[in-house]
């Protein structure tokens, strides 16, 4: 969830985190993009895991479930847009997550 309630709460820089090489960054937090798999190899079988982005549930018109509701008004300012990248306006936003 990038913030419960908010698109701009940096869902693009959990991305960019992935792809870091800042002294700061671990490498321990992954998630290279909102879909993805990953095959892990052990001794005796492999096992295919799949990463599914499911802000999907959470992005409603900006006017619905102002609680938990990434589009919401309430909790993003009139200009909310996360430019060319992402959704650029609150109206936007539910038709970009989904």
């Amino acid at each position: 969830d990038f913030g419960g309630f908010s698109f701009t709460s940096g869902w693009d820089q959990t991305i960019g985190y992935t792809w870091s090489s800042v002294p700061t960054s671990t490498g321990r937090w992954m998630t290279p993009a909102l879909y993805y798999s990953s095959t892990v190899h052990y001794s005796d079988f492999s096992v295919g895991y799949f990463f599914v982005d499911t802000n999907y549930f959470d992005a409603y018109r900006p006017d619905m479930n102002e609680n938990h509701n990434l589009c919401s008004q309430m909790h993003n300012h009139g200009q909310a847009t996360c430019g060319e990248e992402g959704p650029t306006s609150v109206e936007d936003c539910p038709r970009w997550f989904g």
